[in-house]
């Protein structure tokens, strides 16, 4: 049976007797513990057991957003357990960067609501905890 061909940046997720299989080229799968998708900077963490079905994950960072704008497609894919989402924001000049935090935003950067987050002073990172997929970005 042939696999059908997906566009680049697109992942299919599906987790089965033999572990975690992936087609596309974002991230590296191993078989055990979290499984990691880099985009950019960015850094997204989903736990075992978090996706209830097999799910084709499309993520950008829009043009002229250095990875501060992450888009998630399918909208609302709901994870059984929160997954991890790291974005960098060492490209920014900022004065209050203690009071940085991942916010769910609309395609216009309105913020909906921000998410549970920490802040990594050193690394220059803020990480969310994020129950579905959608737009996020760094926020203050």
């Amino acid at each position: 049976m042939a696999r059908r061909a997906r566009p680049p940046g697109d992942v299919h997720v599906e987790e089965g007797r033999g572990g975690w299989r992936r087609w596309g080229r974002w991230g590296r799968w191993r078989r055990e513990r979290r499984r990691r998708l880099a985009l950019g900077p960015a850094r997204l963490t989903i736990p075992p057991g978090a996706l209830s079905a097999p799910v084709t994950i499309q993520a950008q960072i829009p043009a002229g957003y250095s990875g501060n704008y992450i888009q998630f497609k399918p909208d609302k894919v709901v994870f059984n357990q929160p997954a991890s989402l790291t974005i960098s924001y060492s490209n920014c000049s900022l004065v209050n960067v203690t009071q940085l935090k991942v916010a769910q935003v609309s395609d216009v950067l309105q913020i909906i609501q921000y998410v549970p987050s920490t802040n990594d002073l050193d690394a220059h990172t803020v990480t969310g905890q994020l129950q579905h997929f959608s737009n996020y970005a760094v926020a203050w």
